[in-house]
């Protein structure tokens, strides 16, 4: 996993004495993402968690599996359909690792062990002078089937903003259409345990907790994908982070 370098700006936008902007948001003294007649505001970047959801293909010609949709910070819960639907903030991520040697597509099976490093670019208005397609450094996914019928979808990553942990799932709405993955987004500090952590041990951490928790937990695993303090004190305390 790379590591960020100090020595580099910001994201766009950034200096020295300001507030870092919300990722897909313009820069302002404070950002703010409305849902109704509700307003929230976002005093650092990395209090919210950004919601990637979207469409996930293989195509058989080239073996290239593909998730595209849109991306939406929030500080409340997932986004409705509606909501991702409207969204600006377009990405397109490809990855060739998921067509095991027996042709095994994801949209039919995604065994135990299933990963893949995924390249591309996403929409991302970080200054309000317009959209800009951005890439990360380096993003791993990995899914791990569970009871419930969808599929644990854990990922580390880094981007020019700093390095971040997902949490999430795979689910399949029809028998022959295309599969829905969502993930949360978490970006994370240097200070941060997660920082060392791999996709695997991402995912297999928050599986331990959902299953001491609640059966409805599997719908929203990013519930568990608390900021670094959080995250720490329920690391010492697996009782209480079942109760989260």
């Amino acid at each position: 996993m790379p590591r960020r370098d100090k020595s580099k700006s910001a994201p766009t936008g950034h200096r020295k004495g300001k507030k870092i902007p919300l990722e897909g948001e313009a820069a302002s003294s404070t950002s703010k993402r409305a849902k109704g007649d509700a307003e929230f505001e976002f005093e650092d970047w990395r209090s919210p968690l950004y919601f990637w959801h979207g469409t996930v293909q293989t195509d058989w010609d080239n073996g290239v599996t593909t998730w595209e949709g849109t991306w939406i910070a929030s500080k409340s819960g997932l986004p409705s359909a509606k909501e991702f639907a409207e969204s600006p903030n377009t990405f397109k991520l490809s990855s060739s690792d998921f067509l095991d040697r027996d042709g095994v597509r994801l949209e039919d099976a995604c065994p135990f062990g299933r990963s893949g490093y995924f390249k591309g670019s996403y929409k991302l208005d970080n200054d309000g002078q317009g959209f800009m397609d951005y890439s990360d450094l380096e993003h791993r996914l990995v899914f791990k089937n569970h009871s419930g019928g969808a599929l644990l979808v854990g990922a580390r990553g880094a981007a020019a903003f700093g390095h971040f942990v997902s949490v999430g799932h795979l689910t399949f709405p029809t028998r022959n259409g295309a599969a829905i993955l969502t993930v949360a987004r978490r970006y994370i500090t240097e200070d941060d345990p997660r920082l060392g952590q791999s996709a695997w041990a991402t995912l297999l951490h928050i599986e331990e907790q959902l299953e001491k928790g609640r059966r409805d937990g599997w719908e929203t695993p990013w519930t568990l994908l608390h900021g670094s303090p959080a995250y720490a004190a329920a690391a010492e305390n697996e009782e209480a982070i079942s109760q989260l």
